[in-house]
């Protein structure tokens, strides 16, 4: 028998689903009655700073609030705004550190971000940036030497941990166990 989903969150959700434009398509049930893990963070986020301005941006977030978000986050467009936001926004606010964001939206120390009152921080692109640009730094080196680059080549540390993240001394183990008819170690 399918399980029966809880009931929609009542009038506070309501309320915020009949601002024209705000919500399109929300799926959220209350969050008291429905979170199994007590650790399970319900955020509200809005774009609105963008578009519509920064008094806009925090009055859609002030209303995710109302309507039992535990957390709120907003884009803001500049340095100024970042600041504003968690004075005017009624729960705790999220930031997103997004690097090279063609927006020019402001990547924010996490000690400042502590300061104006954010309680959490997080990054968007830092990882991917900076593994693409190690991977273009690499090929590039490549193609001009026709080789690997000397300190990736010699990066033997590196791989073994890779390895062993993704589980494949395991792997070489049933090798040597099943293929390899003459050599007791694990190929390398």
């Amino acid at each position: 028998m399918p399980k029966k989903k809880p009931e929609p969150m009542t009038t506070r959700l309501r309320a915020l689903m009949a601002e024209p434009g705000l919500i399109r398509g929300i799926n959220i049930y209350d969050p008291i009655t429905t979170r199994q893990d007590p650790d399970f963070v319900l955020v509200g986020r809005t774009d609105a700073m963008r578009t519509d301005g920064v008094a806009e941006g925090i009055r859609r977030g002030n209303l995710y609030a109302e309507a039992g978000c535990d957390m709120i986050e907003v884009f803001p467009n500049s340095y100024e705004e970042a600041a504003l936001v968690p004075k005017e926004v009624a729960a705790p606010c999220l930031y997103v550190n997004s690097s090279g964001n063609r927006m020019g939206r402001p990547v924010i120390p996490w000690d400042e971000l502590e300061d104006m009152g954010y309680k959490w921080a997080i990054d968007s692109t830092t990882t991917l940036i900076a593994a693409v640009q190690g991977v273009r730094a690499a090929m590039e080196a490549y193609i001009k030497k026709g080789a690997p680059p000397d300190d990736i080549a010699a990066a033997v540390e590196t791989r073994e941990w890779i390895e062993t993240i993704i589980g494949l001394p395991e792997y070489y183990a049933i090798e040597a166990r099943t293929v390899e008819r003459d050599n007791e170690e694990t190929p390398v």
